[in-house]
């Protein structure tokens, strides 16, 4: 699924499922064809080129999105729900996280979805430049890899203001009342880069920092500082898909097959 950039796209989404005409959305989704049966063809051939292993991968996936098909189809649940003001457009980078932060935080309290992503730019990060709106003139990327005079303290800037928009997101969510809790106790949180600290120069698949927020109500542990270095990434992901999806799961990537209890409570 693309990235929507712009604050006012994501709230548009919102809008398009909160407080609609139920008829109207009814029309709308009887006309949309089904994902699988327009690509028919296209699978066929897919298969007849794939080995048994890939070809039992390839089945698995489209058994997963035929049942997804068919959940879509059941009846419609009008939505209603109070959204935030509507963001407007801006070209402002500090406006344009807390709009997007506001966006994810409507879209779970409403019930729009179970699951928002929100990424620091493209890949590399927001490019050089990119953080002179806060006094920095340097890019996470560059910062990242040792580029421009002060990288060190431009890095750890740039990654202090992130924290502090985690931490507006955090606010956000624990200040929604949902059962005898708060929507941060039922959600969990997750704050990750893709690479390990390593050296500058080097896309290092180590030491990957990970900060969890959140979630004390789906049997996550809060506020310990844990050092699991001679874990798998793939256990952490693995513990996330069983925790809060699919309990079944078996395995998830190469090593990930037993729950990462560290972080369970």
């Amino acid at each position: 699924m693309p990235a929507i950039g712009a604050p006012m796209g994501g709230f548009e989404k919102l809008m398009g499922v909160a407080n609609q005409d139920p008829a109207i959305l009814e029309r709308i989704r009887g006309q949309q064809a089904s994902v699988l049966d327009s690509s028919a063809q296209d699978i066929i051939a897919l298969q007849k080129r794939l080995g048994p292993s890939a070809r039992v991968l390839l089945d698995e996936h489209l058994t997963l999105l035929r049942a997804q098909e068919k959940d879509l189809q059941a009846d419609f649940v009008p939505l209603s729900c109070d959204l935030h003001a509507s963001p407007g457009s801006t070209d402002s980078m500090v406006e344009t996280w807390r709009h997007q932060n506001d966006n994810m935080i409507s879209a779970l309290r409403c019930g729009a979805t179970r699951v928002t992503t929100l990424k620091a730019g493209g890949w590399g990060g927001i490019e050089s430049g990119g953080y002179s709106e806060i006094g920095i003139n340097n890019g996470h990327h560059n910062a990242a890899h040792g580029a421009g005079e002060n990288y060190d303290s431009d890095l750890s800037s740039i990654n202090r203001w992130h924290a502090e928009q985690l931490l507006y997101l955090l606010e956000g969510l624990e200040a929604v009342p949902e059962g005898d809790g708060t929507l941060l106790d039922s959600t969990l949180v997750v704050w990750v880069n893709e690479f390990g600290l390593g050296d500058f120069n080097h896309h290092s698949r180590s030491d990957v920092n990970i900060v969890l927020a959140g979630g004390s109500k789906l049997g996550f542990k809060n506020g310990n500082f844990l050092n699991l270095k001679e874990q798998s990434y793939h256990r952490f992901l693995f513990t996330l898909a069983n925790v809060l999806g699919d309990p079944n799961l078996a395995s998830f990537g190469n090593d990930g097959d037993q729950l990462l209890q560290e972080i369970l409570t």
